[in-house]
């Protein structure tokens, strides 16, 4: 879902480098995913060993920058209010903001096995901070929008310049997605 009038084609290609990574890295390469156990050996998630953080939150930051100056009926729910100048500053200069700043974390539902699914972008709050999540294919982000400090449980997840990239199982059947917590606390026990 896409908003083909909103940027013009040098915006667009810029776009293209973040969106092709994302997608190389997230589809194409998801054997490279490795399985993230808990003691028992209960799956708790998967993640990658490296991945180029500049990149791939630049990406996500470019998905909600878009996301929000559209007008597409699909992304109604997608305000970045004062956010907005620092979102397209972040991109147009090609830097991605501290792991902090409009915070990332990953998802995917371990239950759906082919198939993209399709649901436009919601906002969630998680101990009062207010994120914004999207599904791409078959991974689910959560990004932060919000000043105010990312949620302490959830910073063994967040897309950080080193280490892993981890990407927290949920399940379907848990629409609201009340699990999240804990299941980041089981994860952070699963990293450590």
């Amino acid at each position: 879902m896409c908003d083909d009038e909103l940027f013009c084609k040098v915006c667009e290609d810029k776009f293209m480098i973040y969106d092709a990574y994302a997608f190389k890295l997230l589809h194409e390469q998801g054997n490279r995913r490795k399985t993230l156990r808990d003691e028992q050996g209960q799956v708790l998630g998967a993640y990658y060993e490296t991945y180029d953080y500049n990149k791939l939150k630049l990406f996500f930051i470019s998905v909600l920058l878009r996301a929000g100056l559209s007008d597409v009926f699909f992304f109604k729910h997608v305000k970045v209010g004062p956010y907005l100048e620092q979102l397209k500053d972040a991109v147009d200069a090609g830097a991605a903001p501290a792991s902090n700043d409009f915070a990332v974390f990953l998802a995917y539902y371990d239950e759906i096995k082919r198939g993209p699914i399709l649901f436009p972008p919601s906002q969630k709050r998680i101990q009062k901070i207010k994120f914004f999540y999207f599904h791409i294919g078959q991974v689910i982000f959560y990004i932060k929008i919000d000043k105010r400090a990312t949620p302490q449980e959830l910073q063994p997840i967040i897309l950080q310049p080193s280490g892993k990239l981890v990407l927290m199982t949920l399940s379907h059947k848990d629409p609201a997605n009340f699990d999240i917590l804990k299941g980041i606390e089981r994860i952070r026990h699963g990293i450590e």
